[in-house]
């Protein structure tokens, strides 16, 4: 599950996201600044899920900050945060990424398959699952 979890991507979208999209909202610097009190200092992007968007503001139950140049990533638990949209310079769109999605299910596959080859290897090197009873054959 952890691996199918990282097989997402954020895509830009050039529209106001519906309540209910998973949205990464990228911070221009003027509104990271603004924001400080409340996203911490050295935002730079914010992740969640869209509550309600206005003509001057997004709601986000957040999910997560990004901060830095590295991009470490804050947890939050769903706070719900309203972003004023002249603070953002763009927004992504969460979206399954079929392909890592499909390559992570195949390593998985393959895993399962060699750890079954790799047991049963072992079975049969001790002996399987015979039971002896009583004394050897002469």
């Amino acid at each position: 599950m952890l691996v199918v979890g990282g097989c997402y991507r954020y895509t830009p979208v050039h529209s106001v996201p519906a309540p209910g999209v998973v949205v990464r909202l990228v911070l221009t610097p003027a509104g990271a600044l603004a924001l400080t009190p409340t996203l911490g200092v050295g935002t730079i992007a914010v992740e969640g899920m869209v509550i309600g968007a206005t003509d001057t503001a997004y709601v986000v139950a957040m999910s997560g900050t990004r901060k830095g140049d590295d991009a470490q990533v804050v947890v939050w638990a769903g706070e719900h945060v309203i972003i004023p949209r002249t603070a953002v310079d763009h927004t992504e769109e969460r979206a399954l990424d079929r392909r890592r999605t499909m390559t992570a299910a195949g390593v998985v596959l393959l895993a399962a398959i060699a750890v079954k080859l790799i047991v049963a290897g072992f079975t049969a090197l001790s002996g399987g699952d015979e039971v002896m009873t009583g004394s050897p054959p002469p």
